[in-house]
């Protein structure tokens, strides 16, 4: 069964190990705890069981919510959790006031859009070399998904 949680600084461990496992570009725990305490940020792991799993942090300001960094660990994907984590985000995002959710997602990962896809978000933009690593660089789409009004 998968548990969702709004992500604190008592979970920076969980979300550095998940980022090292998830992510070509890991964030580290000072980058995590300031993110998570930065106005407007927000995040939530994913657990099975007593496991981390997954997580998924924003970011919101004025009306708008920008989807930073999301993740599951290789072996849970195709499960769920995903799907589970982005509907607490955008729920999340939704109640706070956002109208939009926007964010970067490399043009080669099929699966990342797909899901994307699904949940309504379309193609807005594209940043070339957007993500940098040790084997050159990939192009972003970037991508957006109206919200509803706040209930």
């Amino acid at each position: 069964m998968i548990q969702i949680a709004r992500a604190t600084d008592l979970d920076l461990a969980a979300l550095e190990d998940l980022n090292e496992r998830c992510l070509d570009q890991p964030w580290g725990r000072d980058s995590l705890r300031h993110l998570l305490t930065s106005p407007g940020a927000f995040g939530f792991l994913a657990r099975v069981g007593t496991s981390p799993t997954g997580f998924i942090l924003c970011r919101g300001a004025a009306d708008e919510c920008e989807l930073l960094s999301f993740g599951v660990q290789p072996t849970d994907r195709r499960r769920g959790i995903g799907s589970a984590l982005l509907v607490a985000a955008l729920d999340h995002a939704t109640n706070a006031g956002a109208v939009a959710m926007f964010a970067e997602v490399a043009e080669n990962n099929w699966a990342a859009l797909n899901l994307y896809r699904c949940f309504g978000f379309l193609t807005v933009g594209h940043r070339p070399g957007y993500y940098r690593h040790n084997r050159g660089a990939t192009s972003a789409w970037t991508i957006k998904c109206a919200l509803p009004p706040a209930s």
